[in-house]
């Protein structure tokens, strides 16, 4: 065994600079030898330089800072410093929506990625292929709660290339009682600037709510009712040739009628829960013998920002006007109008500041019906109450967001609002107005429905002596349409 450890050496002796270890072996060329220093030798010093003392002893679990090799300086930026200013303001609505809000769901998207779920889910409920010839069709469900509804579920259909560039949605839900909705749209394209959408939408529900018209309404007046509403129409949308501008025209007829609803306690008809008598908890412009309407909403808008991922920084700005007119009734007609602006400064990697204003009035020539007054809340405007909360002639909202990626699913929101109803514009104050805060997810990437979550709430006047929340609003649903 020796000797054959002895050839092997000798191999490698002879054999090294063939297969690359003359490196290894080889001495290296014109190497002075050095005198060893006399004394003991002190332990290693890391990191010396010329001119440097040695630093004896250091403990070897000493942590060192990590070396700079770039030569460059962190700095921080204008952008990532204002970056604070909304985290500071809005930060007990940021530590909800972090920890309890963001980190759940996004465990579980997380959890649905990983498993393939939605691919999986996708196959059984969708027929053809999304960038492929012929039909691509599907069925998604749908849902939605919000405080104080009833909640209903239901299911969503679509249809894309049925013809051309076409697109169809039917949906329907229900709370499996009363309550039903079914909605159908169709949308085509005229050439490449034109859309044309013809829709219908048949809904009844037993749960609306009426608290007077005005800045003044309270929420212990709340009276329940029920509506029942057919309503079909055309909306054109026209798309300018300059990027981000463009104009809607939409034309629609509607049948509504009331009745009282089947809450004993907060029923609009009163205890003896009949239309039209002494008992009524309010009185409603309309709401008796129910009206038949045609209406022509005209809206021109310009938008001077890119699509994602391009910077949103920019500038929105949009004019309306709505005209009315009864066909049962024709007493009944009006004129509304408005206007919206805001600005969006992106601070970094789509973290969106925006600040709108918006306001509108509606002339009125003769009666107009409690139903087609201004009604903020819901989803848009006043999130902080429920959509019927406030009935007014006039509106004045401003409100200062701040939009932020959450997951590539999903952008979130946190938010400010102040604003009310009015009978006139001109009678607006600030004491006058209501404050409306919360936070909201919403999902991105489908073209069919996203998924919105929203937790807000509402306040009482600035001038009530007794100022503090009035309302507290969470909702969650499907939101879908083109």
């Amino acid at each position: 065994m020796r000797r054959w450890m002895i050839l092997f050496a000798l191999a490698l002796c002879l054999l090294g600079p063939q297969l690359g270890f003359a490196q290894t072996v080889a001495p290296p060329a014109e190497v002075e030898p050095t005198t060893p220093p006399p004394g003991p030798v002190e332990p290693l010093a890391a990191g010396l330089d010329d001119g440097m003392e040695p630093v004896v002893g250091a403990p070897l679990d000493a942590k060192r800072e990590r070396p700079k090799v770039d030569g460059v300086a962190k700095r921080v930026t204008v952008a990532e410093a204002l970056l604070w200013v909304p985290r500071v303001l809005l930060y007990p609505l940021y530590l909800v929506s972090e920890f309890v809000v963001r980190k759940p769901i996004g465990w579980a998207i997380t959890t649905v990625e990983k498993n393939y779920i939605l691919p999986k889910l996708r196959h059984y409920t969708t027929i053809g292929e999304k960038d492929g010839p012929g039909v691509y069709a599907g069925v998604d469900p749908i849902a939605r709660f919000d405080t104080g509804f009833r909640p209903a579920i239901g299911l969503l259909f679509w249809a894309e290339r049925l013809l051309p560039d076409t697109e169809l949605r039917l949906g329907l839900d229900t709370d499996f009682v009363r309550n039903a909705t079914i909605d159908a749209q169709f949308r085509a394209p005229i050439g490449e600037k034109l859309v044309l959408t013809p829709l219908i939408r048949f809904e009844q529900r037993d749960d609306f709510r009426f608290y007077g018209v005005g800045p003044d309404s309270l929420e212990d007046d709340e009276s329940l009712f029920f509506r029942r509403k057919l309503h079909g129409g055309v909306r054109a949308d026209l798309l300018a040739p300059s990027p981000g501008v463009g104009a809607t025209l939409m034309t629609e007829v509607s049948s509504n009628r009331f009745d009282c609803s089947d809450d004993d306690e907060n029923d609009i008809c009163g205890p003896d829960g009949v239309v039209d008598t002494a008992d009524d908890r309010l009185q409603a412009d309309g709401f008796v013998d129910g009206y038949e309407l045609l209406r022509v909403t005209a809206r021109i808008y310009a938008d001077s920002r890119a699509p994602r991922p391009a910077s949103s920084t920019g500038a929105r700005a949009e004019v309306f006007a709505r005209w009315g007119q009864g066909l049962s009734n024709s007493e009944t007609h009006f004129i509304r109008s408005g206007a919206e602006g805001a600005l969006f400064w992106d601070i970094f990697q789509q973290r969106v500041l925006g600040l709108r204003v918006l306001a509108e009035t509606t002339v009125r020539s003769g009666d107009v019906p409690f139903a087609e007054l201004i009604l903020p809340g819901g989803s848009d405007t006043m999130r902080g109450f429920s959509r019927g909360r406030l009935h007014g002639a006039s509106l004045f909202v401003a409100s200062l967001d701040y939009r932020y990626p959450i997951w590539s699913l999903a952008d979130g929101t946190i938010f400010v609002e102040a604003g009310n109803v009015f009978d006139e514009l001109s009678d607006l104050e600030v004491d006058a107005l209501r404050g409306s805060f919360g936070f909201g997810i919403r999902t991105v990437g489908s073209r069919h429905a996203s998924l919105d979550l929203l937790i807000a709430a509402g306040t009482t006047r600035f001038d009530d002596p007794n100022f503090g929340l009035e309302s507290v609003r969470f909702s969650i649903g499907t939101n879908w349409g083109f």
